[in-house]
């Protein structure tokens, strides 16, 4: 210090600011007693003034982490694998000896079909018949086309034949884990393009009780033929050609077009029993009728469709109705016969009123026929009481009635056979309805199912064919 004057100021200058720091320590000694003997309240915080350049965020939610849990690819798989057993398990192949309960609904399995599409008609319908086309018969490739023809039972009245042409059928999408043989052609069967459903309509006089459909020839022209058994007593023959043109052209169908070339009312009664000839070419014993009084009406066509039809037998037994007939795949002039008192008759058409051959095949109605065009011998037929059997032609007249024994038999079915129909290129197969169900048999693997098959068709009521 360059003099005592300084000095003293230094010193007077120190004890000064000890005695403030001093004061200091004491004053927060004591707030701090104060603040554990006395709760006081916080200040209120700095009001913040928001701007557009200074924003002030609130985020109404808590961040919440939760931890996963961490799965092994392998128990994944197997889970998935326990669940599709599961589910295959709780599932159930329906058949017709369970019945259906009135809670429950029948569910589809897309597995069992390669294709499948669904469609609703306005009528009922009693029968149907595939109309032939140019495109070729075992079809495999899809997309798939079909022309069908069906008839209307019509509660108003107003029946009508309805033909129709689906088109751009489709097969059902498989799922990724299912192998195919065929998946070669994968991309050929995908189909980009919806079903296509187009018809053509044609008044009908009465209810029709059975159609049936060949394809001849007539002025050098391929021509299809329809004929129908009305309620009315009536068979008509419509020409499809127009029809089925309109299909294709998009083209009106004119009022000639829509009527029948020919209408027979020689029947005592209406029917259900009718049946084209095999050989369509041959214009005589073109086209059989029966009736429910038991008479069956031999047909012969003219030329431009003019035909001409007459009584060809008639039963002796009062109230026999003819339930189907069916000529035979060989033999142009012979056709079988079956009705309501269980029999079966062979008939050849140069014997008028009399049958060559007759069986009783059973107790109860024989509803439908089928002669088979593979196996030549081979005559199948459904009763009412659900039977359907297979007879060989040639021991169905050497022996006695009691004695005689069917091919193959078969009671799995419990309401009545409304139609049999033998496969077109398998000779042991066979499509089979009835009120409740369509079956398809196979007759060629009664010999070579296993055990375990006879053993599970058993546990379900099912034959083995």
């Amino acid at each position: 210090f360059s003099t005592e004057q300084d000095v003293q100021t230094y010193t007077e200058h120190n004890r000064l600011s000890c005695s403030v720091e001093n004061m200091g320590k004491r004053t927060r000694n004591k707030s701090d007693k104060n603040l554990k003997n006395k709760s006081t309240t916080a200040p209120a915080e700095k009001s913040f003034e928001e701007t557009f350049d200074n924003l002030k965020f609130e985020d109404p939610y808590e961040d919440v982490f939760e931890e996963e849990d961490i799965v092994n690819p392998d128990e994944g798989m197997k889970m998935e694998a326990e669940e599709d057993e599961k589910e295959k398990a709780s599932g159930k192949a329906w058949t017709p000896s369970d019945g259906l309960n009135k809670d429950e609904v029948l569910e589809v399995d897309p597995t069992a079909y390669k294709m499948l599409h669904n469609l609703n008609v306005e009528w009922p319908s009693l029968s149907f018949s595939i109309l032939d086309d140019d495109l070729g018969s075992n079809r495999t490739r899809f997309p798939h086309s079909l022309r069908l023809i069906s008839g209307t039972q019509a509660g108003n009245g107003k029946n009508s034949l309805t033909v129709v042409q689906l088109s751009n059928l489709g097969s059902i999408e498989k799922g990724e884990d299912e192998s195919d043989e065929e998946s070669g052609d994968e991309d050929d069967n995908e189909i980009d393009e919806d079903p296509m459903l187009q018809f053509v309509s044609i008044p009908h006089d009465g209810g029709v009780n059975r159609i049936r459909t060949v394809q001849t020839q007539l002025s050098n022209k391929t021509t299809t033929l329809a004929a129908t058994w009305s309620d009315t007593k009536k068979v008509n023959i419509y020409n499809l050609n127009e029809p089925l043109n309109s299909l294709e052209t998009h083209k009106k169908v004119g009022s000639l077009g829509k009527r029948p070339v020919f209408s027979y009312g020689g029947h005592s009664s209406e029917g259900f029993a009718m049946d084209f000839t095999n050989n369509p070419s041959n214009p005589s014993n073109f086209l059989i009728t029966g009736d429910c009084r038991g008479e069956i009406h031999l047909w012969n066509m003219q030329n431009n469709c003019d035909f001409s039809a007459e009584k060809f037998f008639r039963s002796s037994v009062k109230g026999v109705s003819v339930e189907d007939l069916a000529w035979s795949p060989t033999e142009g002039t012979v056709f079988s016969a079956c009705d309501t008192s269980g029999y079966i008759h062979i008939f050849d058409t140069r014997a008028k009123n009399k049958a060559m051959l007759s069986r009783q095949v059973s107790k109860v109605d024989v509803n439908v026929l089928a002669w088979s065009e593979h196996v030549t011998n081979l005559l199948a037929c459904g009763c009412d009481d659900g039977e359907l059997s297979v007879w060989d032609l040639r021991h169905f007249g050497g022996a006695p009635a009691s004695s005689s024994v069917p091919l193959a038999r078969f009671t799995y079915s419990k309401t009545p056979i409304t139609s049999v129909e033998w496969h077109p290129t398998d000779e042991s197969m066979l499509c089979v309805t009835d009120d409740v169900a369509t079956y398809l048999y196979d007759l060629s693997i009664e010999d070579d199912v296993t055990t375990e098959v006879k053993e599970d068709n058993g546990k379900a009521g099912v034959p083995p064919q």
